[in-house]
C-alpha cells in the first residue's frame, strides 16, 4: 500500500472548489437567467452532477489509503459522467424531436 504525500495547499483549494460549486448553484438558482422551465432544470442537473462528481475526486486523494477502494471510485466517477453525458444528450434529443414535430 503506498501513501501520496499531497501538497500543502491542495486540501484547502479542493475544499474551495467544493464550496464554490455549492455557492455557485445557489447564485444560480436566486439569478434564474433562464426563463424555460427545462433549461433551467438542465441547468441544475449539471451542476448537482458536476458537485457528485467533484465529490468523488475527493475520494480519489490520499484520504482514501486503499488503493482498490480509489480504483473503484473510478467508476462511480465514469458512471457520473455518463449520467451527466446522457442527461443533456435526452435534453438535445428532445429539443429536436418538439422541432421536428412542428
Amino acid at each position: 500500500m503506498s501513501v501520496v504525500i499531497v501538497g500543502k495547499h491542495t486540501g484547502l483549494q479542493f475544499f474551495a472548489l467544493l464550496n464554490l460549486n455549492k455557492a455557485n448553484i445557489i447564485f444560480y438558482g436566486l439569478m434564474q437567467p433562464h426563463s424555460i422551465k427545462e433549461r433551467k432544470w438542465l441547468e441544475f442537473f449539471n451542476e448537482i452532477i458536476v458537485m457528485f462528481l467533484s465529490y468523488s475526486m475527493l475520494c480519489m486523494t490520499s484520504f482514501l489509503l486503499d488503493d482498490m477502494v480509489v480504483f473503484q471510485m473510478g467508476y462511480v466517477f465514469l458512471a457520473l459522467f455518463g449520467i451527466l453525458v446522457a442527461g443533456n444528450l435526452l435534453y438535445i434529443f428532445n429539443l429536436l424531436h418538439e422541432k421536428y414535430q412542428r
